[in-house]
C-alpha cells in the first residue's frame, strides 16, 4: 500500500510515471485488487444502468469513499497518471474486459455499415451478441411524480398575435390567433402527462382565454388540441380524458392559453396536473408455463404446484396436438384456473400464418370441447431480437400492429381473448404518430409487461405508461417478474469515427471507438437470488386502476420457491 499512498500524497516521483508506464504496470496491477476489494459490491450496484442507459465513470467515482480519494488524488498528481490507473483497477474486474479479436469475428460487416451504433454484449463473461442501432431522433420525455405534478408561477412566452402592454395585461394586434404559451420541459424535452387525470389552474383570468395542450407533433404543426375555456373564477380543473384520443399525453410540449377575446389579463399562479390513485386491492397472481409436455404428461402434479402457489391464470406454450391438453384444461377449470394459449416467435411479423393456424386450431379446440376451453390466446412475439430491429424500429414496430390486428380478428371470429406480452419500453418506439405501447394496449382484450426488475420503484417507473395506457384506454395490464436465473450482462457500446481518431478500432470495414461501458446484474432483474424478497414485491399494488396482478415467470421456476 505504501505505492499508493504515496500517490495519494502527490508524491512527485511518481509524476515520471508517465513516461515509463510500463515499468510500472505489474505493481499497478498487483494494487488494484487491493483497492478494488475496499469499493465494495455494492457500489457497482449503483453504477448499473437498465437497457441503454450510459456509466459516468466520474460519478461512479464519486459514489465510494475509496473511489473519492482516487478523484481528490487527482488534484495533485498527473491526471494521465489518475486516469491509468483507475482504468488498470476497473480492468481487475473481469465484467470490464473487452476481446477485440472475438468482437471481430462476431460483427456482421452490412450491418456494421448501417449503423451508427453498436452495442457488444458480454453474458457470464462470454461474449455473447451485437446490438447494432441508429440515433433516436426524438426528444427524450421527462417521467413526471405521482401523484402530481405542480408549476408554481410559470414562466410564460407570447405567440402568434399577442402583444404584452402591460404587466399581465395583453392585447392581440392583427389577425390570427395569439396567446401565451408554457414549455413543460426543458428546451429540447418532451413531458410524459399520460398518468395524469386533469389540470388544475388557479389564477386571475379576465378578457377571454381558453387553455390548450400541444404535443411533440402538433407543436411542430404550431397547433394543439383544446380543454376547455379559463373563466374569471380563481381556479378551474379540466379533465384530460375528452383529449387523449387527439393527443399523444405522453409527449406532451406546451401548456398554451389562447386569448379569444381583443384583450385581457392573466396572472396564472399554480398550473397542477394530477391524478385520484387507485385503491389497493389484492390481486390475483398468473404464471407462465414453456414446458407442453407438462400438461399431459404431469397434469395432477402441475395443478398442485398451481394450487400451492394461489395461480389462478395459466399462459401455456401449445403445439400442434391440442387434443393432449384437453383432460388437463378441464381439471383446471374445476379449480377455478383460466388456461390461456400462447405463441409466437421474432419472425411472426415477418409472416403471420403460422400464428393465425395456432389461433384457428385454438377455436376450433373450443368448439369441440365447451367443457374445457382456452380462456384466451397470449402473443409471445418480440420482434427486437431479430437483428436489424433497431435499424428498422419504425418499419417493424408498424409490421407489429398489422400482425395484431389479424390475430384480433381471428380471435374475435373464435369468440375468445386476445393478450400480448410486451417489454416495458414500447413506449420509446413512434409509430402511426403515437407510441407503439399505446397502440399495441388498444388493440389487445389485455396486456403483460415484462418488466422484470426487482426493486418496485424501479419496475413501477419503467411500467408507468404502459400502467396509464391501460388506465386510459379501460384495459387490463399484468406486470411480469422474473423467477427463473439471469446471468450478469456487461454492455460495451461503440460509435462509428474516422479512421484517424485515436484509439479507432477497425470493425466490419468501418471504424469504431468505445463511448461508454454498464452492467446490467442479473440480481437487478430476476429475483432467482432474492426468493425473500419476492413475497414483499408480490403484496405491493401499483397505484393504476389498469393494474391486474402479478404474472411469474415461470411455471419451471415455481420449482425453487419455498
Amino acid at each position: 500500500m505504501i505505492f499508493f499512498e504515496n500517490l495519494l500524497a502527490g508524491n512527485s516521483v511518481l509524476i515520471d510515471f508517465r513516461e515509463s508506464v510500463r515499468m510500472h504496470v505489474d505493481i499497478l496491477s498487483s494494487i488494484s485488487h487491493k483497492v478494488v476489494k475496499l469499493v465494495t459490491s455494492s457500489t457497482f450496484d449503483t453504477i448499473t444502468r437498465h437497457e441503454h442507459e450510459e456509466v459516468n465513470y466520474y460519478s461512479m467515482m464519486a459514489m465510494n469513499p475509496t473511489m473519492n480519494l482516487l478523484i481528490q488524488a487527482s488534484k495533485k498528481v498527473d491526471m494521465l497518471l489518475l486516469l491509468t490507473l483507475i482504468v488498470i483497477i476497473l480492468s481487475g474486474c473481469p465484467a470490464f474486459a473487452f476481446d477485440e479479436q472475438a468482437v471481430a469475428a462476431l460483427v456482421d460487416v452490412k450491418m456494421a455499415q448501417k449503423s451508427s451504433f453498436m452495442e457488444v454484449v458480454t453474458v457470464a463473461g462470454k461474449l455473447s451478441h451485437i446490438e447494432y442501432t441508429q440515433p433516436d431522433v426524438r426528444l427524450e420525455a421527462l417521467p413526471s411524480p405521482l401523484p402530481s405534478l405542480a408549476f408554481i408561477e410559470p414562466e410564460l412566452k407570447t405567440y402568434g398575435s399577442l402583444k404584452e402592454i402591460a404587466v399581465n395585461h395583453f392585447r392581440r394586434d392583427g389577425a390570427g390567433p395569439g396567446g401565451l404559451i408554457f414549455d413543460l420541459a426543458s428546451p429540447g424535452k418532451v413531458r410524459d402527462l399520460l398518468a395524469y387525470q386533469s389540470l388544475l389552474l388557479e389564477g386571475s383570468f379576465n378578457g377571454g382565454w381558453s387553455v390548450a395542450l400541444a404535443d411533440e407533433n402538433l407543436a411542430k404543426l404550431d397547433d394543439n388540441i383544446l380543454l376547455g375555456a379559463l373563466s374569471s373564477s380563481p381556479s378551474g380543473i379540466f379533465s384530460l380524458a375528452p383529449i387523449v384520443a387527439a393527443i399523444n399525453l405522453s409527449r406532451c410540449r406546451y401548456l398554451v392559453f389562447r386569448l379569444d377575446g381583443v384583450s385581457g389579463t392573466f396572472g396564472l399562479k399554480r398550473a397542477v396536473f394530477s391524478r385520484i390513485e387507485a385503491e389497493n386491492t389484492t390481486q390475483p397472481l398468473s404464471a407462465w408455463l414453456w414446458d407442453s409436455k407438462m400438461p399431459a404428461n404431469s397434469p395432477l402434479k402441475l395443478l398442485e404446484r398451481l394450487k400451492r402457489h394461489q395461480i389462478s391464470k395459466l399462459y401455456m406454450q401449445i403445439n400442434d396436438d391440442l387434443e393432449q391438453f384437453a383432460p388437463f384444461i378441464k381439471e383446471a377449470a374445476r379449480e377455478g384456473i383460466a388456461i390461456w394459449a400462447l405463441d409466437g416467435s421474432p419472425d411472426s411479423v415477418n409472416d403471420i400464418s403460422p400464428l393465425l393456424r395456432r389461433i384457428e386450431a385454438v377455436a376450433a379446440f373450443n368448439r369441440n370441447h365447451p367443457s374445457s376451453k382456452f380462456s384466451g390466446f397470449q402473443l409471445d412475439v418480440e420482434p427486437y431480437l431479430l437483428k436489424d430491429f433497431s435499424l428498422k424500429r419504425e418499419e417493424y414496430s408498424k409490421k407489429y400492429l398489422e400482425m395484431l390486428n389479424a390475430a384480433n380478428l381471428h380471435c374475435r371470429s373464435g369468440k375468445f381473448l386476445l393478450s400480448a406480452a410486451v417489454p416495458f419500453w414500447f413506449n420509446q418506439l413512434p409509430v402511426n404518430g403515437r407510441d407503439l405501447s399505446w397502440e399495441t394496449v388498444r388493440r389487445l382484450d389485455e396486456v403483460v409487461v415484462m418488466g422484470y426488475r426487482t426493486d418496485y420503484s424501479e419496475l413501477l417507473e419503467i411500467t408507468r405508461t404502459l400502467l396509464a395506457a391501460g388506465e386510459k384506454l379501460g384495459k387490463p395490464v399484468m406486470l411480469g417478474v422474473e423467477l427463473m436465473p439471469v446471468p450478469d450482462e456487461h454492455h460495451d457500446v461503440l460509435t462509428m469515427v474516422p479512421a484517424n481518431s485515436p484509439g479507432a478500432l477497425l470493425l466490419g470495414g468501418v471504424y469504431w471507438k468505445k463511448i461508454r461501458s454498464y452492467n446490467v446484474p442479473g440480481s437487478r432483474l430476476s429475483f432467482a437470488l432474492l426468493r425473500k424478497e419476492l413475497p414483499i414485491l408480490l403484496k405491493k399494488i401499483p397505484p393504476f386502476s389498469s393494474f391486474k396482478g402479478w404474472v411469474l415467470h415461470s411455471v419451471e421456476g415455481l420449482e425453487q420457491l419455498p
